[in-house]
């Protein structure tokens, strides 16, 4: 797929004599190309692929027509914009193969097989036409049989629509035609995406749906706002927010997980979800919240868009998984009677202590995984023990605050340490090979 793609570009570059606007078709047609070989390869059908596209491209909310230059292309989502231009592709040869086919007026795009589609290179042509049209526009027009104008209005509708089908049926398993409740909210729903939270306050904000019971939102909502004063007053973490939805059924919930689903966070409908800044939730779920969803949902919060998750994975794993829980729960005061600190401590030491595997074989998912929990588990939370007592609890937040943030030399880069290595020694005051080899010489100590 990635050959294919990137051979689409030079086939651009070699017809078009660089630069080719718009950035949405270089990007969408080398997509659509691809995606197309794909699909004929695999024996996949064309409304599979538009319906993978549609769902990626919800993601942006900017219309196409906004997408022309690069900045605002790159700047619309994480690879939405590809999807959406690749959507956008897929139309116009669908439009030029059908008014080809017309004897006059301007047919819809039919839909057509892979192998009759890819047949038709209306998406090439235009790249042959540009070095000899006066402006893109004009190309377009010769390549397509249609203006940008005439085509954005169309498209938009033909989004929205195709959105609305496809997201439906993906993310509830049952088609529109078949769903006897009122549809229009859903169709709203395409045009207005979920906004992340109603209010301008930095907390995790908890909306209720339905009948929640009252304790039922009390017990939620004491709690959750007891782990947000917990990461904040003990380990010093900086002002975050994310929104729980919590549903008393199925049917109440749907609209607003079809909209979560809109944004690309959530998969297929279940009773209990966590998506980058999302909970969603149903009471009746056999699986219930707790402090460990809110505390996972700030790590998953605090560790979005760290960059390639180059991090050790003992330290994201164990800090936020299991030792700020294992913190939490020994220090409120529900802790049950004889769930001590001291006691979770020396259970992993006696697990650690019966493994052999260093820590820093734990770096990489291969190596956490070989190793096993809960070995893996208990050594980790002994490392990121070792450490706090080394620089103090409130190093362990600003480990993550310093990681590198977005993607080398996009507009939204945050270097911030520059590595995860110099976010270590700058956090915890000690070289991660330094640390390894003292923490190997601790490790022969424990009982």
């Amino acid at each position: 797929n990635t050959l294919v793609h990137e051979y689409f570009h030079v086939l651009q570059h070699h017809l078009g004599e660089f630069v080719y606007p718009p950035a949405w078709m270089t990007e969408g047609a080398a997509t659509y190309a691809a995606d197309l070989y794909d699909g004929i390869m695999q024996g996949r059908s064309g409304d599979e692929l538009r319906a993978e596209w549609s769902q990626k491209a919800s993601r942006v909310t900017a219309a196409l027509a906004d997408l022309e230059d690069d900045g605002s292309f790159y700047d619309a989502s994480p690879r939405g914009g590809y999807y959406l231009g690749a959507l956008a592709t897929d139309w116009l040869v669908r439009h030029a193969a059908a008014q080809a086919a017309d004897d006059g007026g301007i047919p819809s795009p039919e839909l057509l097989g892979l192998e009759e589609q890819a047949k038709n290179d209306s998406h090439i042509e235009y790249y042959r036409l540009l070095p000899s049209s006066t402006t893109w526009q004009e190309a377009f027009a010769a390549a397509f049989g249609i203006s940008p104008d005439d085509f954005y209005e169309s498209f938009e509708s033909y989004r929205r629509s195709l959105t609305f089908e496809t997201t439906f049926e993906a993310a509830f398993g049952i088609s529109p035609d078949d769903f006897d409740g009122d549809l229009q909210p859903y169709r709203d729903a395409v045009a207005a995406f979920h906004p992340h939270l109603s209010d301008d306050a930095v907390v995790p904000v908890v909306t209720f749906i339905g009948d929640v019971p009252a304790e039922t939102r009390t017990a939620i909502q004491t709690e959750l706002e007891s782990v947000h004063t917990f990461l904040t007053e003990r380990f010093g973490a900086s002002p975050y927010e994310y929104s729980v939805y919590v549903s008393a059924d199925d049917e109440s919930g749907r609209l607003a997980y079809y909209r979560l689903y809109l944004s690309g966070l959530l998969g297929n409908y279940g009773c209990l979800w966590f998506g980058g800044g999302f909970i969603f939730h149903v009471i009746t779920c056999p699986d219930t919240l707790s402090y460990e969803s809110y505390i996972g949902a700030y790590f998953d919060t605090v560790l979005y868009n760290t960059y390639a998750s180059i991090h050790p994975e003992w330290l994201a794993l164990a800090a936020g998984r299991l030792y700020v829980r294992t913190v939490y729960r020994t220090s409120t005061s529900s802790v049950e009677q004889g769930d001590t600190f001291d006691k979770e401590f020396s259970r992993h030491a006696r697990i650690a202590s019966a493994s052999v595997i260093p820590l820093q074989q734990l770096e990489t998912h291969e190596g956490w995984s070989a190793a096993g929990g809960p070995t893996n588990w208990a050594v980790g939370f002994l490392a990121v023990n070792w450490l706090v007592e080394h620089a103090g609890e409130r190093a362990l937040l600003e480990y993550f605050r310093l990681l590198p943030r977005g993607v080398p030399e996009s507009a939204d880069y945050l270097p911030n340490a520059g590595s995860w290595q110099e976010a270590f020694e700058q956090a915890f005051g000690i070289d991660i090979d330094e640390f390894y080899e003292q923490f190997e010489s601790y490790r022969t100590t424990l009982p």
